[in-house]
């Protein structure tokens, strides 16, 4: 079926898991999320599930479109910058403008 280097059993609290270590064909993993109730682990393994989708999405498609206010933030940067080429109270209208968008 397959090869590996060691393969150790190891306890996790109250637990007993098999360890498979330096295998040749590195194609699955077993995560072990633990938290303090059922409540924690069920946000745990929808977190997890939402960054496997994410991955696998990014790998399927790499054109990416950042999210988390990046294009406001590209936008006041290039609004600051044509600030500092426009003199008087055009720029400081424009430097007003910019501060707002951060």
């Amino acid at each position: 079926m397959g090869f590996a280097e060691n393969i150790n059993e190891m306890m996790i609290g109250e637990d007993k898991f098999i360890k498979f270590s330096g295998c040749k064909s590195n194609k699955s993993c077993t995560i072990v999320l633990r938290g303090s109730s059922k409540h924690i682990l069920d946000e745990a393994e929808r977190s997890f599930h939402d960054a496997i989708c994410v991955l696998v999405n990014t790998i399927k498609n790499s054109r990416v479109l950042y999210g988390g206010g990046n294009s406001e933030m590209r936008m006041a940067a290039a609004v600051e910058k044509l600030s500092k080429t426009v003199k008087g109270k055009t720029a400081i209208a424009i430097e007003a403008y910019a501060r707002a968008l951060r």
